[in-house]
């Protein structure tokens, strides 16, 4: 009896502690008209986008003695709350993909609630921020290409180089022959701009199964080719 009941106050003792953290989850109200980018790891409530498409970042360092946020070359002093969270709110930036990184204490660092993706010519943090009418850049119910990674052997660099590659949907399972479209990345990107950042597999899938764009192969390459006396000629160097 005594070890029935000893179990019986630790269920009751977990329930009220489950109930007391989602409370505590829930307790948390955003902006009406705000929301989490894509770009988000696991959709993080934040950073958070605004109706008037500023952005709202919130920073937990409790140990820091200042944070900034670098978004796109312009520095913003996020200001430190009791318990070490840090926030700020940019002004309204324009719809697109922005890079972004965190600069504690004066270190520039990537933000842990966002995906990385290789801009500015480093692993970088990233919002996207939607416009509206380019429903083509989203998952839909549509037949699905593929992309994949492959390498080539370069006579110039002599080294291997990646490429990404996208094929249609149904590619695999007929021979026909589909023309090839070669896309080059902004400087301070590489192969995986176009694909990642761009949503090039996104974008054609649904293009192609609205009947708006010829089933075709994209290829990506990588355009940064390190120069015969060492290091690479800028950001972007072919």
């Amino acid at each position: 009896m005594r070890a029935t009941r000893m179990m019986l106050a630790m269920i009751l003792t977990a329930m009220f502690c489950t109930q007391a953290v989602a409370q505590g989850f829930t307790r948390e109200t955003f902006p009406e008209g705000s929301y989490s980018p894509v770009t988000n790891i696991n959709r993080s409530s934040y950073p958070r986008v605004l109706s008037n498409n500023s952005v709202m970042f919130r920073v937990n360092a409790p140990q820091a003695q200042s944070v900034q946020i670098d978004l796109c070359g312009t520095k913003y002093d996020m200001t430190k709350a009791e318990g070490g969270t840090w926030t700020v709110t940019t002004q309204p930036q324009v719809p697109g993909f922005h890079y972004y990184f965190l600069i504690i204490d004066g270190v520039s660092v990537a933000d842990p609630a966002s995906q990385s993706f290789f801009g500015c010519s480093r692993w970088s943090s990233a919002i996207d921020i939607p416009e509206a009418g380019m429903e083509d850049f989203e998952v839909k119910d549509v037949p699905h290409g593929e992309v994949h990674t492959v390498y080539y052997y370069s006579k110039v660099d002599e080294s291997w180089r990646p490429l990404m590659v996208y094929t249609p949907a149904g590619y695999q399972e007929n021979k026909n022959n589909y023309p090839v479209v070669y896309i080059q990345h902004g400087g301070g990107e590489d192969h995986r701009g176009w694909m990642e950042q761009g949503r090039t597999a996104q974008i054609m899938d649904n293009l192609i199964a609205a009947g708006k764009a010829t089933p075709m192969i994209v290829v990506s390459a990588n355009s940064n080719v390190r120069s015969r006396n060492g290091g690479f000629g800028g950001g972007y160097s072919s």
